[in-house]
């Protein structure tokens, strides 16, 4: 795993930590929370799913623009320095 992932889950750890220590000291704030996520369920839902497919837009966007950055450098060394390379190369 990269560094990058590490951080990304040592983030969550830290968030929901203290998300659970902050429900144990406070049951009551943590029971009136669960209860209104219930309570208002469809609306919890739309909420979770625009999210989900806001994120998978975003992550969509940025693999997008990688690979594109890739395949523009490959076909730089495709056009300019390979053949340059199999010119000096051929035997005369």
């Amino acid at each position: 795993m990269s560094a990058s992932s590490w951080v990304l889950i040592g983030t969550f750890a830290a968030v929901y930590g203290a998300l659970a220590l902050l429900a144990g000291r406070r049951p009551l704030l943590a029971r009136l929370a669960f209860r209104e996520a219930r309570r208002g369920g469809l609306q919890t839902g739309l909420v979770v799913a625009g999210l989900a497919l806001a994120g998978m837009g975003i992550t969509a966007a940025l693999v997008g623009a990688d690979s594109t950055d890739a395949l523009s450098l490959a076909a730089l060394v495709l056009i300019r320095i390979l053949p340059a390379r199999t010119m000096r190369e051929s035997p005369r």
